[in-house]
């Protein structure tokens, strides 16, 4: 999935890279990568392996919280659970875990 939102006030537009490949400590499975386009150039803004250590079928920006700024937004399939939407902000190094809504 390809998503563009707002994770921060440096003026950049966030671009959501959701990618399949295998890494040096993981199997192959959905990737999240975050990278900024500033109007010239596409730099790495997050390149972890997981967030929230789940697999996600689609991710997103919305701001939930109505602070001008995304909130980055993974549906993740649970096991047992179902299909969740969870929330996560940007905290100039990493994401943090906001929220879940249960959606089937």
């Amino acid at each position: 999935s390809l998503a563009s939102g707002t994770l921060s006030q440096d003026g950049s537009v966030d671009l959501f890279v959701g990618c399949y490949r295998a890494t040096e400590f993981y199997e192959a499975d959905r990737r999240p990568f975050i990278v900024m386009w500033d109007g010239d150039k596409i730099t790495k803004r997050w390149t972890g392996s997981y967030i929230g250590n789940d697999g996600f079928l689609t991710g997103d920006f919305e701001d939930i919280d109505e602070d001008g700024l995304d909130e980055l937004v993974l549906t993740v399939r649970i096991e047992n659970t179902g299909i969740v939407k969870r929330y996560y902000s940007w905290q100039t190094f990493t994401f943090t875990f906001i929220d879940e809504t249960i959606i089937d």
